[in-house]
């Protein structure tokens, strides 16, 4: 399956809203992207950063790690 080409700011911004979907995540979101190498699943980008507020990070971390990974199934960085 081919992926998606997207630029930073609407890749964080679909990522921002899946994390947004999540129960208990209101005060949560992806910050940043960085950019590498395509890995072994052709992905060339990783989240880099998560940030939360009003809630610990280990509560959205579940939610975090599923909408990257969907994520990463779909898009790679333009």
């Amino acid at each position: 399956m081919a992926k998606t080409l997207i630029n930073e700011h609407d890749l964080l911004e679909w990522l921002n809203t899946q994390l947004a979907g999540s129960d208990g995540c209101d005060g949560c979101r992806f910050t940043s992207v960085q950019r590498h190498e395509p890995d072994s699943d052709g992905c060339n980008w990783s989240p880099h950063n998560l940030q939360c507020s009003g809630v610990p990070s280990d509560v959205c971390l579940p939610a975090a790690n599923q909408a990257a990974a969907m994520a990463r199934q779909k898009f790679n960085l333009k």
